[in-house]
C-alpha cells in the first residue's frame, strides 16, 4: 500500500499543531473544548474504496482518492515544465504533481485541520515543510514557491469543504459525526473540526459563503485541468506562445460542452456578446489589445488579486506588468479605444 513520503520531524520547528478553541467550541453542545496539544496523525494512505460515507448520496460515485506518485519519495525527481509567464505547470506532468500537492494538502501532518485560516502564522512551517517535500521530489525552481502553496491552499480549503459536505453534514448529532471519523483524518483533528463546525462562529462564516456562492454564476467544464493547463494546449494546437492565446479563446473553451453548447444559461449569454463586440471590427484588426478590450468590457474587471481565465495563483501584475493598478487600467482601457478607432478609420480610408 503507497504512502506519502514524509520528511523527517524537525522537533525544534515543527511542533505539533497548539489549537485555541474560541467561540465555545464543544464536542457537545454544553461542555467547552480546552486548548489541545495535537499528536501527530499518520501519514496520508492512498485507499481503493471510496471516501464517502455508507448511505451518502456521493458514495459510490466520484473518482475517489488520488494515488501517491509511484516515484515520490524515492530520490527520482519529477521533471516539471512551467508555463514561462505565469509559472504554473503545464504538460505531461503538470496532472501528476497537481494530483501529489492535492495529497499533500489531505495530509494531517503537513496542513492540520485545526487552523481556520491558510494565513495563519502557525501554518508558516507547515507550509516551509510542505515547499521541502515538493523540492525533494521535483525539479521545480524556487519562483514556483507561491503558486505552489497558492494550489495546496486551495485544495486544503476544498478538502476540508469536502469533509463537512460528506461527514459532517450527512449525520444529525456530534456523537454520530465522532463515531464515524473519516478514514484519512486524525481523530484528534476530526473531533476540533466537529466542535468548531457546530458553533456560532462556523455557522455565520458558512452562511456567509454560500450567500456568496449565489454569484458565482458560470461554471466551467475543464475539470480538474487547470486553466494555464489549456492555455497551453490551445497554443499548440496553433502553434504559438502560451501568451499569444488570448482570453476570450480560453473562455469559450473552458465554458463549452463537448456538444459544442455553452455550460449554462450565463456562460451562453457572455460568449454571445463576446461575438458582438468582436465583430465589431474587421478579424484583421482584432488585435491581442482589442480582444483583450472586449473580453474585460463583457465580464468586468479582475478582482484583486485573481485573473479570470489564468486560475489559482497569477496575479494581475504577473499577467499585465510589475506596475498594474486599477487606475492604470482604466487608462490603457481608454488608449486601447482610440488606437481601435484610428486602426478602423486607417483601414476604411485606405
Amino acid at each position: 500500500m503507497a504512502t506519502t513520503s514524509q520528511p523527517s520531524p524537525d522537533n525544534s520547528q515543527l511542533q505539533p499543531a497548539l489549537i485555541t478553541k474560541q467561540s465555545q467550541l464543544a464536542t457537545n453542545e454544553s461542555q467547552p473544548v480546552q486548548t489541545t496539544n495535537l499528536p501527530e496523525p499518520p501519514p496520508i494512505v492512498s485507499r481503493k474504496r471510496s471516501r464517502h460515507p455508507a448511505g451518502s448520496m456521493a458514495a459510490g460515485r466520484g473518482r475517489g482518492p488520488s494515488r501517491p506518485y509511484k516515484d515520490w519519495g524515492t530520490g527520482k525527481k519529477l521533471k516539471v515544465v512551467l508555463d514561462k509567464d505565469t509559472i504554473q505547470p503545464i504538460g505531461d506532468t503538470a496532472a501528476i504533481l497537481e494530483s501529489q500537492l492535492g495529497i499533500l494538502a489531505q495530509n494531517g501532518n503537513l496542513a492540520p485541520l485545526t487552523y481556520i485560516d491558510w494565513r495563519a502564522p502557525q501554518l508558516d512551517l507547515y507550509k516551509e515543510r510542505i515547499w521541502q517535500e515538493v523540492n525533494d521530489n521535483t525539479d521545480v525552481p524556487e519562483v514556483y514557491k507561491h503558486n505552489c502553496l497558492m494550489s495546496v491552499s486551495k485544495k486544503w480549503r476544498d478538502w476540508k469543504d469536502y469533509l463537512k459536505r460528506y461527514h459532517y453534514n450527512t449525520y444529525k448529532t456530534n456523537a454520530e459525526r465522532l463515531d464515524n471519523c473519516p478514514d484519512m483524518v486524525d481523530s484528534d483533528q476530526w473531533s476540533i473540526l466537529v466542535a468548531f463546525w457546530g458553533g456560532q462562529c462556523a455557522k455565520e462564516r458558512s452562511d456567509k459563503n454560500l450567500s456568496n456562492r449565489q454569484f458565482q454564476k458560470m461554471g466551467h467544464t475543464s475539470g480538474r485541468k487547470s486553466h494555464c493547463r489549456v492555455r497551453a494546449e490551445l497554443a499548440k494546437e496553433k502553434e504559438v506562445e502560451t501568451n499569444e492565446v488570448d482570453r476570450i479563446e480560453v473562455f469559450e473553451k473552458t465554458d463549452t460542452n463537448k456538444d459544442g453548447n455553452p455550460v449554462d444559461k450565463d456562460s451562453a449569454t457572455a460568449m454571445a456578446r463576446l461575438k458582438e463586440g468582436l465583430s465589431q471590427v474587421p478579424e484583421s484588426l482584432r488585435s491581442p489589445a482589442f480582444k483583450e478590450q472586449v473580453f474585460t468590457e463583457v465580464l468586468g474587471q479582475d478582482k484583486n488579486g485573481r485573473v479570470r481565465t489564468y486560475g489559482n495563483g497569477p496575479c494581475p501584475s504577473q499577467v499585465f506588468g510589475t506596475r498594474f493598478t486599477r487606475s492604470r487600467e482604466l487608462h490603457d482601457r481608454e488608449q486601447l479605444r482610440e488606437e481601435v478607432r484610428k486602426e478602423v478609420v486607417d483601414e476604411i480610408n485606405s
